[in-house]
């Protein structure tokens, strides 16, 4: 099992669940639903402890012991006994020690009228210890408890002859403390196959707590799953005594993760706090608290249930469109859902009003809000509605507001030092640099931590630049800010050697990516793909406008003949097209050419919102070439207008913009405006406020001025350039690298 220590991560979220206190829709008991509550009511702890018994008495269950098969067994013929008679072993192999068969074991309580959609519930059954796994590993809180819940809720549900509209899955995976790889099997199996897996519950490590006091449970969420983690927190609060934590995953070592990998909702359930006894021989029963389990287990046959009962709109989403906001979802497939109800409100904790007057709901899947008062958040949630004219709770809605977007452009440095460790001032010098004439705004998320959706709302273009150095990238805290930034129309740059861990927090050297994600849906990322021998050293332009660029020799060690390692190639889905391609000094035919011609940049023009994506860090290259890519950025495609500061008459405003480039070998560009005539002292000092150069000592007109430095008589170092007038004093800071 997956990791001893959570990182709890606070962060907003795109779609904003109703939080425990703050709903008067979500009190206990508030239209709880009789069927749930009476199926909830059988999940027996006696059972769940004779399961976990059963598993513990095999004495091992590690997934190279000689009794793998036998456990697999077990599995299957406890839901035979149930009266799943489609029970099966879904074999695969393995080889980490040379070929080895392993196990997973499956069963599903078929539906009604929608056979086809699927709903799945299940965790690990092989287990560790660190004392030695062949011989004994009870293995009893991980996981035969997650395995216990699984089984009860398969037979509590053939118990009462639930008749569910959609299929349940139950799956048992093997191979979990070898990485995942019963999960992977299965889910990319499913993904081949194109099922309809609408979310997947994973319960892993779930009977562990004090035997008094109140009980927690984690859930923890996935960036593309928002909905899973609302109906969780919904069914915990109206049919359990739990209280929920929420962390956002930031490991990918459970079952979960297979599946959200492969684009799947999913949420995992873990207990509060981590057993001690985690991963050794102490792990058995004993040290197992079982009403708490069968809490757990409530908690995740009730969200089977609520779903099937009473399926939530998928994919709810509500941005600007234009001076109006509208609201977006998919269509259900549920043959029982006949339309939909849209609802709103100004403060969720108030309640929502219906806004639709269709008795029988909308038929369409959009609905446009005319004119909003700008600046002002509005929350919307859409229900479905069933043939008997009934509806489920408001247990998510997402939220929008008009926005300006009129100041222009904002860098996000998203870095803390580059692949080969420049200071992160110098970089985000270069970048200043770059866009001096559109005098941009700067942002350090690594000190100010995840932007907000309001921040980068007042901005018409933002430039987020990330790096590999970086451990985690604000961008991947974001991801949903992100979203929303973008379908309220924004223009969005993204500059990065290493996208696949910027988005998931996840080192890989390939990685395709899946509907319900934001590299598919937003950044228009269909995979990625890098080698560890093939060394890039310039982007070769696909697209008439962008520029070839290449490295910066200056910049770059001798090491691989100043080509860079690990650059990634990205490949484009949907309405993108690409604009760069990955070029190399070597053959092609040759370990470090191998991913010659490979795209590594491409553009998204689309009447929604502008983006560009980069797969290399563009302060690597030469300064000339990146300010050309980045002035026909801003004016042919983000259609970014040059800075002109204003002048106001009574209070003059002079600007000493950033020296280009910066860092810079031989010379450099200085460019001031005077907002009216003035003595004027231009100099330049060195890090101890020597004065060594006067550029500029003499009376000027109003307007811009430009004077190029030569570094020929000056040492590497840092430098600061002065700008004195009788009324001001501005100072710039200067980088020489030669």
């Amino acid at each position: 099992m997956k990791y001893k220590i959570i990182v709890f991560i606070l962060m907003q979220t795109f779609l904003i669940d109703v939080s425990i206190n703050a709903s008067a829709q979500l009190q206990k008991n508030v239209k709880s639903d009789t069927l749930i509550s009476n199926c909830l009511s059988e999940i027996n702890s006696d059972s769940i402890r004779s399961f976990i018994q059963e598993l513990q008495d095999m004495g091992t269950r590690y997934y190279m012991a000689n009794n793998r098969r036998e456990v697999a067994f077990w599995i299957m013929n406890k839901f035979l006994s149930f009266g799943y008679s489609n029970a099966y072993i879904d074999s695969f192999q393995i080889d980490i020690y040379g070929p080895v068969m392993q196990y997973n074991v499956i069963a599903t309580l078929n539906g009604i009228t929608n056979p086809d959609i699927f709903y799945v519930i299940g965790g690990h059954y092989d287990n560790v210890s660190n004392q030695g796994s062949m011989l004994l590993a009870p293995g009893a809180d991980d996981n035969a408890s997650g395995v216990a819940a699984t089984i009860e809720i398969a037979r509590v549900l053939k118990k009462i002859n639930y008749q569910s509209v959609t299929s349940i899955r139950f799956i048992a995976f093997s191979c979990e403390e070898a990485g995942r790889l019963g999960s992977t099997d299965y889910a990319k199996k499913a993904r081949i196959e194109n099922k309809d897996i609408r979310m997947m519950i994973n319960c892993d490590m779930i009977s562990n707590a004090p035997t008094l006091g109140q009980w927690t449970v984690n859930l923890v969420k996935y960036d593309n799953s928002a909905c899973v983690t609302a109906i969780a927190k919904y069914i915990a609060l109206n049919y359990t005594s739990l209280l929920v934590n929420e962390t956002f995953n930031s490991n990918s070592a459970s079952d979960s993760y297979s599946f959200y990998d492969y684009g799947f909702q999913t949420l995992f359930l873990q207990e509060f706090e981590l057993s001690d006894y985690y991963h050794s021989n102490s792990d058995t029963i004993e040290n197992c608290n079982m009403p708490y389990c069968a809490e757990i287990t409530k908690l995740a046959c009730g969200i089977l249930l609520q779903q099937s009962i009473h399926p939530m709109v998928k994919n709810l989403q509500t941005a600007q469109k234009g001076n109006d906001i509208k609201v977006t979802w998919n269509k259900s497939k549920e043959s029982n859902v006949i339309g939909y109800n849209i609802y709103k409100s100004l403060n969720p904790a108030d309640g929502f009003l219906q806004i639709n007057s269709t008795t029988l709901g909308l038929n369409d899947t959009i609905y446009i809000d005319p004119a909003p008062t700008p600046f002002i958040y509005y929350y919307y949630s859409v229900k479905n509605v069933d043939e008997l004219l009934t509806e489920g709770e408001i247990y998510q809605f997402d939220s929008a507001m008009v926005l300006k977007m009129n100041q222009g452009i904002l860098i996000v440095d998203d870095t803390q030092n580059e692949l080969l460790s420049p200071l992160d001032s110098t970089v985000d010098d270069f970048y200043d640099s770059l866009l001096y004439l559109y005098h941009p705004h700067q942002y350090d998320a690594i000190v100010s931590g995840p932007i907000s959706f309001l921040e980068l709302g007042k901005y018409s273009t933002v430039i987020w630049h990330t790096d590999k150095s970086t451990i985690y990238s604000k961008f991947f805290l974001s991801k949903n800010e992100i979203k929303r930034y973008l379908m309220s129309g924004g223009n969005l740059l993204l500059t990065t050697d290493n996208f696949t861990y910027a988005n998931d927090h996840v080192l890989r050297y390939s990685k395709k990516y899946y509907t319900g994600s934001l590299a598919y849906d937003y950044l228009q990322c269909d995979s990625m793909y890098k080698n560890n021998t093939s060394l890039f050293f310039k982007a070769r332009s696909l697209s008439s406008g962008y520029p070839s660029m290449e490295i910066d020799t200056l910049k770059t060690p001798a090491t691989n003949n100043h080509h860079l390692l690990l650059i990634e190639s990205i490949y484009k889905c949907n309405d993108a097209s690409y604009i760069y391609s990955y070029d190399t000094q070597y053959d092609s035919t040759s370990a470090q050419g191998n991913m010659k011609g490979l795209p590594i940049g491409y553009e998204y023009m689309g009447n929604d919102y502008k983006l560009i994506v980069l797969g290399f860090p563009l302060w690597y290259m030469y300064f000339d070439q990146a300010k050309t890519f980045m002035n026909y950025v801003m004016e042919n495609v983000f259609n970014e207008s040059i800075y002109v500061p204003e002048v106001n008459a009574n209070i003059g405003s002079n600007v000493l913009f950033p020296c280009y480039p910066n860092p810079f070998s031989t010379t450099t560009t200085i460019r001031y405006y005077l907002s009216e005539s003035d003595k004027v002292n231009l100099a330049i000092y060195d890090i101890t406020g020597k004065l060594i150069t006067e550029l500029v000592n003499k009376s000027q007109s109003l307007g811009n001025n430009t004077v190029i430095l030569n570094s020929e008589k000056l040492n590497n170092g840092v430098y600061f350039c002065t700008l004195k007038t009788n009324r001001s004093s501005e100072t710039i800071k200067l980088v020489l690298i030669r």
